[in-house]
Order: C-alpha cells, then sequence, then structure tokens
C-alpha cells in the first residue's frame, strides 16, 4: 500500500509540473510575437505565475515587465511588476533587493494616497522583516496595515493582517495567541472560497499544533495545505509543506518516510531556485542521517545547508548546521573541525544578536551619563547667572542718578520678570529629561535581569526571541525617550514587548489582554511615554505576589467627550493589602516619578491629567484598579 501511495504521489508532483510548464509554454509562446502593451500584459501573467514556482525566473520577466511599462509610462503596471519581483526575490533569498522593491513601491501609493496598496506594501514589508527575523518590525507594520484596512473596513485586507499577526506569534513560539488570530482570519478564507489563503493558513495551523504538541492534528493540516498547494501549482509552499510532514515521520522514527518526503521537497526546491528552503531541507536531512548513525551523509547534508544558508541569509538554519555539524565531527574524534565549526556558528551569533544588544546597554548608559552630566551643568550655570543679575542690579542701584531711578528700577524690574519665566521653563524642561534619564534605565535593566533568569532554562530558539523582543524595546525606549509625547501606536507596541517579557519572566503565571477603543487613531493621536508602565509593573511585581490562581490583567483605552481613558486592572492581592505588605523603606519609585511627569505636563502643557487608584476587595473578588484620564493631543498640536 506504501508503495502505491508513493507512486500516487509521484504521478501527481508529474502532472502538476507539467501543469505549470504547458501554462509557461503557453505564455512564453504569445511574447514571441507580442510587442508594446500587449507584451507588458503577457510578461505580468508569467512573472506572476512563476513567483511560487519558478522564483528566479519569475524576477527576470517581471525586471522586462518594469522596463516596458517605464517606456509606456504606465506606473499603474510598473508598480505591479515592482511587487511581483519584490515577492519574487524574497523566495530566492535576495531580502535586500526584495525590501528596496516593496520599499519603492509603498513610497508611489503614499504618493497616489491609495488607502489600500498603501496596506498591501506596508504589510509586504512586515512579511520581509518576519522572515528576517526582525520581529519588532514586522508586528509595527503588521499593525499599521491592520489600523489602515479597518479605517476603510477592508475586510479580505483585515482577514489578510490578522492571518500575518498570527504567522508572526506561532514564529514567537505563542501557539494560543497565533490560534486567536489565524481562527479570526481563516473565518473569512474559508466563507469566500479563498483556497491560496486556505493554503497558507492551513500550513500556519500544522505549525501551531507542533507548538502545542499535537503531531496528528498537525499533520492533518499540513495534508490539507499540501492538497491545495497541488491544485494550486505553488511548488515553494508546496516544497515548505513535504518538510513540516518529514519533520513530523521524522519525530514518529519512520526514517525512511521522513527521507523520501525531505528528498521530493529538494527536487521541488531545486527547480524553483528556492535557496533558503533547499537550505532548510539539506540541514533536515543531515538531522535524519545522524539519527540513523551515518556521519559521511549527515556531513555532506550539513555542509550543503551550510553553503545554501550563507547565500540566502537564513542566519537560523546556518547557526543550526554549524552547530550540528559540530557534533558530528566530535563523534568522529575530528576535535580540529568540530572546533572550528563551533567557533563559527557562535561568532555568527553573536555577531547577530550579543553585538547588538550590548552596543544597545553601552549607549543607554552613556546617553544616561551625558544627560546627567547636562543637567549638573546647567544647572550650575543657571545659579552662577542669577547671582551675575543680583550683583548688577545691585551696582546699578548705588551709582544711579536720582532723577533716572524710577525708570532704572522699573526696567530691572522687567528684567527680573523676564528672565523668572525663561528660568521656570527651563527648570521645567531640565526637570522632564531627569525624569526621563532616571525612568529609562531603572525600566530597562530591571527587564534585562528578568531575561537573564529565564533564558537559561529555555531553548536555543526560544532565548533568540526574547533577546530579539529585548533589543527591540530596548530601541523603542532609546528612539522614545528623546520625546516627552509619542504616538499611542508606539506605546501599545512598547507596552506589548514589555507584556511579552513579563509573561516568559513569569513562566506565563498570568494573561493580559489590551483593549482599544475602535475610534482612536493610534497615530495622531500623542501620549507621553511609559505613562501607563509603572502601574502595569506594580500589578505584576507587587500585586500577583504570592497568589495562588491565575493573574488577569486587563489595560483598556476608550474615546469619551474628547478624553482618553486608560484603565489597569488585575485580579491580584489589592492596593491595600500590597502597601501593608511593603516595608516602610520600599517605595515605587516609577509610580513616584510618573506623579511627578504628570504635575510638569499640568504646569508646562496645561494638561490635566488625572489619576486614581481603587482598591477592589470584596466577597467575590480581589485586585487595584488604576484610571487615567487626559485630553487628547493630537500630531497638529505639536
Amino acid at each position: 500500500m506504501k508503495y502505491v501511495c508513493s507512486i500516487f504521489f509521484s504521478l501527481s508532483l508529474w502532472l502538476n509540473i507539467l501543469a505549470v510548464n504547458n501554462v509557461r509554454d503557453s505564455l512564453e509562446n504569445l511574447l514571441s510575437s507580442q510587442s508594446g502593451n500587449q507584451r507588458l500584459q503577457t510578461l505580468l501573467l508569467l512573472s506572476d505565475h512563476l513567483t511560487y514556482d519558478v522564483p528566479v525566473d519569475a524576477v527576470k520577466y517581471a525586471t522586462e515587465a518594469m522596463q516596458l511599462a517605464e517606456y509606456l509610462r504606465t506606473d499603474s503596471l510598473k508598480f505591479k511588476a515592482l511587487k511581483i519581483r519584490g515577492y519574487a526575490n524574497g523566495y530566492t533569498g535576495n531580502l535586500g533587493e526584495s525590501m528596496r522593491d516593496m520599499d519603492d513601491g509603498l513610497r508611489y501609493y503614499i504618493s497616489l494616497s491609495d488607502s489600500v496598496k498603501m496596506a498591501e506594501a506596508i504589510s509586504d514589508i512586515g512579511y520581509l522583516f518576519l522572515n528576517q527575523g526582525v520581529y519588532d518590525k514586522a508586528l509595527a507594520h503588521y499593525q499599521r496595515a491592520l489600523t489602515i484596512r479597518e479605517k476603510i473596513g477592508d475586510a479580505k485586507g483585515i482577514a489578510y493582517s490578522l492571518n500575518n499577526i498570527g504567522t508572526l506569534y506561532w514564529k514567537l513560539g505563542k501557539a494560543d495567541e497565533s490560534l486567536f488570530y489565524h481562527s479570526k482570519a481563516v473565518d473569512y478564507f474559508e466563507k469566500n472560497n479563498m483556497e491560496e489563503e486556505l493554503g497558507i493558513i492551513y500550513a500556519n495551523f500544522g505549525e501551531i499544533y507542533l507548538i502545542k504538541g499535537d503531531d496528528e492534528k498537525a499533520l492533518q493540516y499540513f495534508e490539507r495545505s499540501l492538497r491545495l498547494n497541488h491544485k494550486q501549482t505553488h511548488r515553494v509552499f508546496e516544497a515548505n509543506n513535504l518538510n513540516s510532514i518529514g519533520r513530523i515521520w521524522l519525530n514518529r522514527k519512520n526514517t525512511q518516510k521522513a527521507i523520501r518526503i525531505f528528498r521530493n521537497a529538494l527536487d521541488i526546491q531545486k527547480d524553483a531556485g528556492d535557496k533558503n528552503g533547499m537550505a532548510l531541507t539539506n540541514f533536515n536531512l543531515g538531522i535524519v542521517f545522524r539519527q540513523l548513525n551515518q556521519p559521511e551523509n549527515a556531513i555532506r547534508y550539513f555542509e550543503e545547508a551550510i553553503m545554501l544558508a550563507e547565500m540566502a541569509q537564513a542566519n537560523e538554519v546556518l547557526i543550526n548546521s554549524l552547530s550540528q555539524i559540530s557534533e558530528v565531527y566530535g563523534a568522529k574524534g575530528d576535535y580540529k573541525s568540530a572546533f572550528t565549526s563551533l567557533k563559527r556558528g557562535k561568532l555568527l551569533s553573536d555577531s547577530i544578536f550579543n553585538i547588538q544588544k550590548n552596543q544597545q546597554i553601552e549607549e543607554l548608559k552613556t546617553r544616561y551619563e551625558t544627560e546627567r552630566h547636562i543637567l549638573e551643568n546647567s544647572s550650575l550655570k543657571t545659579a552662577n547667572s542669577k547671582n551675575s543679575i543680583i550683583i548688577r542690579q545691585q551696582r546699578s542701584m548705588l551709582t544711579m542718578i536720582a532723577v533716572l531711578s524710577l525708570m532704572v528700577l522699573i526696567s530691572i524690574w522687567l528684567l527680573l520678570e523676564r528672565r523668572r519665566s525663561l528660568d521656570k521653563l527651563r527648570a521645567v524642561e531640565l526637570e522632564q529629561k531627569l525624569l526621563r534619564s532616571q525612568m529609562n534605565p531603572h525600566f530597562i535593566f530591571n527587564t534585562l535581569t528578568a531575561i537573564q533568569r529565564n533564558i537559561l532554562q529555555k531553548t536555543v530558539r526560544e532565548g533568540v526571541n526574547l533577546i530579539s523582543s529585548l533589543a527591540s524595546l530596548m530601541r523603542l525606549t532609546l528612539e522614545n525617550s528623546s520625546n516627552e509625547f509619542i504616538s499611542f501606536a508606539k506605546e501599545i507596541q512598547s507596552l506589548e514587548l514589555y507584556l511579552v517579557l513579563q509573561q516568559q519572566r513569569f513562566s506565563d503565571q498570568f494573561r493580559y489582554s489590551i483593549v482599544i477603543d475602535a475610534n482612536i487613531d493610534a497615530e495622531n493621536i500623542l501620549i507621553p511615554p511609559m505613562l501607563v508602565q509603572p502601574f502595569v509593573e506594580n500589578a505584576i511585581d507587587h500585586g500577583f505576589a504570592g497568589i495562588n490562581y491565575e493573574g488577569v490583567l486587563r489595560i483598556s483605552y476608550r474615546l469619551e467627550n474628547d478624553l482618553l481613558h486608560c484603565e489597569v486592572e488585575d485580579n491580584g492581592i489589592g492596593y491595600l493589602k500590597c502597601v501593608k505588605m511593603k516595608s516602610p523603606e520600599h517605595h515605587s519609585y516609577g509610580i513616584d516619578i510618573t506623579g511627578q511627569r504628570i504635575d510638569i505636563l499640568r504646569r508646562k502643557y496645561r494638561l490635566k491629567v488625572s489619576v486614581s487608584i481603587v482598591d477592589i476587595s470584596d466577597d467575590v473578588k480581589t485586585g487595584t484598579l488604576v484610571k487615567i484620564t487626559m485630553p487628547l493631543k493630537k500630531n497638529s498640536e505639536v
């Protein structure tokens, strides 16, 4: 029976390849007799058709289509060809070229104020960042695209964005969050019979269930996706699914079946020119032959994976392949080769993650020290300036002629009033800088300590994801700290990253939700940075301290009467009990500083911000509710 299935699969694969080639041959035959706009349309069809099957050739035809469209002065078709080429370059591993194409397209659609195309281009750029492992930028682009699509009521686009965010969460290993977003997206795709999108999302469901440890359910979804890939002749996706199915059979110790499936995937990827996919498949075959105790075959496949991963900039596959081949060399007694491979993998890992992290930490420390010295020097200059004014005033009063004394006194009084106003404004600005310089290092280094404890107990992939999230949070903090106000979207992005890190720190002992009013214009509404974070930190560190049940944290934002209302609610031990448990020496510096910042905002901008903390303590539940209210401040007011 298994041989019949193998023959059937091979025949099915051959028929699909034949179908692809027939369409390609027909379109290429048309090109030989076409020119002008007709040739342009055929080139677009041909490049689009080959994007997932032979992306190398798709790049060639899309480039010709762009040149022809430029000659014919047909901008809309030129940028359609540009998008096709961007996707095809991504599948061949040329991520730099792909990013340039997508950026060019985005600028064009922004100039046209075409919201639908803008959202598509932003989402495409997010996809490229996702493939490079830059998850913070991927999430930011996906959320930006979702905001635009919700604003214009683009139901299909919203489904795409939800699917993209779900994919990002399974990349981060967060199965439940991924399942939530994918489930919302798949409803739309199934109702509208969108087979291409269903093929992708079913594969995503398979990856989610692999994370959850349900191999059987994962296999069902991968096979459903594979059938749709066959039907759509999307060969790159087909090979990806075969890789996932092969991994399942490898986990089940059916190595021969895994080898057959991986080799089928490799044949497809070679025809398509998919270097990234070929690197992963060779890595999987190396793992199989290592399990079969065939070190020479394992080394051969790992070496091929290393070469292809370097070409495609597939850093994760490259690091894993170097680690595996080092262990195989070590088992053979070839310690020199083992050490060389291991050292190379460690250097690569350091260059990608640790160096960037250390540089950002040093930048943060330098920034803090610099601002502290500037503050001290400025204070000294201000004091000296005041003393000089007093001395000049005294000398002037002693030497004044009686006739001019009244005029001089009036002049001095006006000068002092003006000086006093300037000093007050400068003092407020210096105070704001001081608060910011105290708050950012406190927040960042506290989080670093938490990650340091947790990362020792996690896998390499989870460790990499944690460091990536931390680096993203540090980068956002550095950007935001130079501004007294930031966009609402940036605040939510920072808060999401902070909560992801805290969940890892406490081993998912609590869950959270962020609820945002649909009427909030996230890009145009401005708020002070990290205004809510100290209350969230207090709820996690103190509110959930010592509880024997799952903590729940709910953060909500809503608009009412031109006021932005924020609520932070937890089901912890309650505010009063939390205060009683603290020692007399303990102070919540984050909350104290937030209070001082609010005072400064009231004085400088006449911004009436109010904060109230309510203890929830009754027979039904306990917890704390923090309410923050502030008037709306928009970009146009800055």
